[in-house]
């Protein structure tokens, strides 16, 4: 598989081949519950609030070659890095910091450089489905409170308005005519500012077994062998015995409105 190298400029997006189309997805929200935060050193003034997250598209590369986006297994790694499955992450221009996993992304761009013209986009699709999520942000010790969904709340730490959240929280992908996945350890990241959340990302895990289970199921006319074979060449998170990745990490885009 072809994959774009790091750092090329990204120039808008384009349409998406029949098995992109299969593999952009909607989300709902599910249950779980929630993992904790490190703590800070203050507490800050900051009114409750609650929104609704809707999401925009999947977060992508600016033009230095970074992405906004979660480390989602504590791992900075490249092409040499094996438990990485020598999948290269990105550095968030938040704070600089490394380790940020989408490499659904890396599908994403992939499929738009071979897909149909007349075809929706990734981003187009997501937009379209009207994809929400709620969330209630409130000041706490140590940071600031943070309740995804359902999930139970968490404490985040707040470094100059900015706050990461990791949960166990699912979120289902559906699309009408297409086959369903989960979004598995959902984690939003996000800055505030004057009193409103901005650069809003979500992020979390797709199980390729689950997807191929899936497509097996649900979709006979396409070829899960081929599925699996896209998904292994991006894969990046949670190695198994053989040492192949499980699991695509994907982030996506969102606004918040009260």
């Amino acid at each position: 598989m072809r994959i774009r190298p790091r750092g090329t400029p990204w120039h808008g997006p384009a349409k998406l081949s029949p098995m992109g189309r299969w593999l952009s997805v909607a989300l709902l929200i599910g249950c779980g519950e929630s993992a904790g935060g490190g703590p800070d050193a203050f507490t800050p003034t900051l009114e409750a609030m609650s929104v609704t997250l809707w999401l925009t598209g999947v977060s992508r590369e600016d033009v230095d070659g970074r992405m906004r986006g979660v480390d989602l297994d504590g791992r900075v790694s490249d092409a040499t890095d094996e438990l990485g499955c020598f999948q290269e992450d990105w550095i968030d221009p938040v704070g600089a910091e490394a380790g940020v996993d989408n490499n659904y992304y890396s599908l994403v761009v992939t499929n738009e450089g071979i897909g149909d013209p007349d075809a929706p986009s990734v981003d187009d699709l997501i937009r379209d489905a009207g994809i929400t999520l709620p969330m209630r942000v409130s000041g706490a010790p140590g940071g600031v409170e943070v309740r995804l969904g359902d999930t139970e709340p968490q404490v985040a730490p707040l470094r100059e308005g900015h706050f990461q959240a990791l949960t166990d929280a699912t979120l289902v992908f559906e699309f009408p005519e297409l086959s369903s996945a989960v979004l598995y350890d959902l984690a939003v990241d996000a800055v505030m500012a004057d009193g409103q959340l901005l650069d809003i990302v979500i992020a979390g895990a797709l199980d390729i077994a689950e997807i191929v289970a899936t497509v097996e199921a649900e979709s006979p006319d396409v070829d899960p062998a081929l599925v699996r074979t896209t998904l292994e060449g991006v894969a990046d998170l949670d190695p198994g015995e053989d040492g192949r990745c499980t699991r695509v990490s994907a982030a996506f885009t969102a606004t918040a409105e009260p």
